[in-house]
């Protein structure tokens, strides 16, 4: 009877501790990120070849751009889904479809577009149109 009561009672404050530890975690996990990628880039900037450098922050932008696009598709889902009581099944259906598609959609093309030999082809391929 003790289990019929908990599960049918207000589970309001398991949502808000649910979102709380959620952006919590990301929060930190996002500080930790950015202290280890700032010493990465620090590391970087002191590299006196210039194509190492260009290269070693090539990289690092990379990643950032595709951990950006992971945090923010789960970040906005799980919001939205703790959040919105008025959204239709519909929205909720489709903010899971970007976060479970999105970042697997995105991560190959900002590793090929930061990519120079590519960059370059695309770039001709803009100017032979203009």
């Amino acid at each position: 009877m003790a289990l019929m009561k908990l599960s049918c009672g207000d589970i309001s404050l398991n949502k808000t501790m649910g979102l709380t530890v959620r952006v919590f975690n990301r929060v930190l996990d996002m500080l930790l990120l950015g202290a280890s990628y700032s010493r990465i880039i620090h590391a970087s900037c002191r590299i006196s070849a210039g194509g190492a450098r260009s290269k070693a922050l090539n990289t690092c932008g990379s990643h950032l751009l595709v951990i950006f696009t992971v945090y923010s598709s789960t970040m906005s889902s799980s919001i939205i889904y703790r959040v919105a009581r008025t959204a239709s099944q519909d929205v909720h259906n489709l903010l899971s479809a970007f976060y479970l598609l999105l970042p697997c959609l995105v991560n190959p093309v900002i590793h090929r577009a930061r990519t120079k030999e590519i960059r370059q082809h695309l770039a001709t391929l803009f100017q032979r149109k203009q």
